[in-house]
């Protein structure tokens, strides 16, 4: 089964230890729209609990724009009454479907579905958000051109969003997975595709226009970055690279040092994959970075620490099961959030990668969610519902408000999106709709323009 690249970087490492070969980038094009969102769901997963009073993480309800596969893939806040939630959501054309961009804003009541623009006629996906403020929003991802994945930078401006021109390295796949901005400064990050391998990209918004901006690619086979931060305490980038094509991964964090991204010595466990996936640096100098290590018993969080001076692995909690974290949000120095998803069943050596599901596996995943206190870190319970349950984005509000966006499989093993909000006190928790809520509604097919 072919997987495009458009999610395959993080998701090909994992999906060659479960026995499939497969290239990022080895296919382009609609009519792989189906292969890119494999379907949903191979076994019924056992709900988490969720407390019945007090600080509790509850799922809240979303709209799904399509009678096929939705799914959230990043969450950013800017207030609480302003909370993005992005992704994609299959539209069917037959005699085949594909992927158009889904966009959905919290407006301190509920959440609803806000007109997105489409790059192009073929396949369009947002990976990540950033809300600076509630004017200024910015959604990553790529779509499909005639020949090869571009990037793909959409703007709200307080009105609407639209397709803003984003820089792309030679005429190969571009793709771009995360957004972070601080001050006057906006940063996107992902990968491009060479004659066979990947290499770092990173871009920067100066105001007008996207620039590329060189970062480090330390391996010979593929270098990706999958998550970016940037903050008063510094901007950092993490994912992973290989030293050959279907190369065992490694940990790969870079700073932007004001001038040029440098790539720092990071830490790996064990002789298998290490993935970095989502980074956030605190008020207090340091910086947290979270993906997966796979080893002897299959994937394990993997969480890391800037203490000011080196990265060095930190204790998460262990599990019986496989599980990984995709992203991570902060607070304070104290109060940080990381999310993910655990398996619920055994017999798999992996679980899904970060940001794609895997096609041939006999297992379902449960939510994950972990807090640090300052002091551990410990599993936060965090509902999980339908046949399959896993959080790809989280973003923080306040120390009473937190919020996380992925995915779930109905009864019928459709994806459906799934939110859920962490309160200081419980709110009402709905009940999920496992049915679409709505008729597919064509979202816009935008033009590029400079954004001025």
């Amino acid at each position: 089964m072919s997987v495009k690249g458009i999610l395959g970087f993080a998701a090909v490492g994992l999906l060659l230890i479960i026995g499939l070969s497969i290239k990022p980038g080895s296919t382009t094009g609609q009519a792989n729209a189906a292969a890119l969102h494999p379907p949903l769901g191979y076994a019924p997963s056992i709900a988490s609990p969720t407390p019945a009073c007090g600080p509790a993480w509850n799922v809240i309800t979303t709209t799904n724009v399509s009678t096929l596969t939705n799914q959230l893939l990043g969450i950013s806040a800017a207030d609480a009454s302003h909370v993005w939630a992005v992704g994609d959501y299959q539209q069917n054309v037959r005699p085949t479907s594909i992927n158009r961009t889904l966009i959905q804003q919290w407006d301190g009541t509920q959440w609803s579905i806000v007109p997105s623009a489409n790059a192009s006629a073929n396949d369009n996906t947002l990976y990540g958000v950033d809300a600076k403020t509630i004017t200024d929003v910015w959604a990553v991802g790529s779509y499909s051109s005639t020949n090869a994945y571009k990037t793909l930078t959409e703007h709200w401006d307080g009105s609407s969003w639209q397709v803003i021109t984003s820089a792309n390295v030679l005429t190969n796949d571009n793709l771009l997975y995360s957004v972070a901005s601080y001050g006057g400064s906006t940063w996107t990050v992902g990968g491009y595709k060479t004659i066979g391998d990947y290499l770092t990209l990173a871009e920067i918004w100066n105001g007008s226009s996207w620039q590329v901006v060189s970062s480090a690619s330390p391996g010979s086979g593929d270098n990706v970055l999958l998550g970016v931060s940037a903050s008063m305490s510094g901007t950092w980038a993490v994912g992973y690279w290989a030293n050959a094509q279907g190369g065992t991964r490694q940990t790969l964090i870079e700073q932007w040092n004001g001038s040029a991204w440098q790539q720092v010595t990071s830490p790996n466990v064990g002789s298998g994959d290490n993935v970095l996936d989502g980074v956030v640096a605190t008020s207090d100098g340091n910086a947290w970075a979270v993906g997966y290590s796979n080893g002897i018993n299959g994937a394990a969080p993997l969480i890391e620490r800037w203490n000011g001076s080196t990265w060095q692995e930190a204790n998460s909690p262990s599990f019986g099961v496989a599980a990984l974290l995709t992203s991570i949000a902060a607070n304070t120095p104290n109060d940080i959030w990381a999310a993910g998803g655990s398996l619920s069943g055994l017999n798999i050596s992996s679980p899904q990668s970060l940001k794609q599901r895997t096609p041939d596996r006999v297992t379902s995943f449960d939510t994950l969610i972990e807090h640090w206190n300052g002091t551990a870190w410990s599993v936060s319970p965090s509902p999980s519902i339908g046949n399959d349950s896993y959080l790809n984005g989280v973003t923080t509000v306040s120390s009473s408000d937190a919020w996380t966006a992925g995915y779930y499989n109905n009864v019928n093993s459709i994806g459906q999106t799934l939110v859920e909000r962490y309160t200081g006190t419980c709110p009402p928790s709905p009940t999920p709709t496992n049915t679409p809520m709505a008729t597919p509604t064509p979202a816009v097919t935008a033009t590029p323009t400079d954004c001025a």
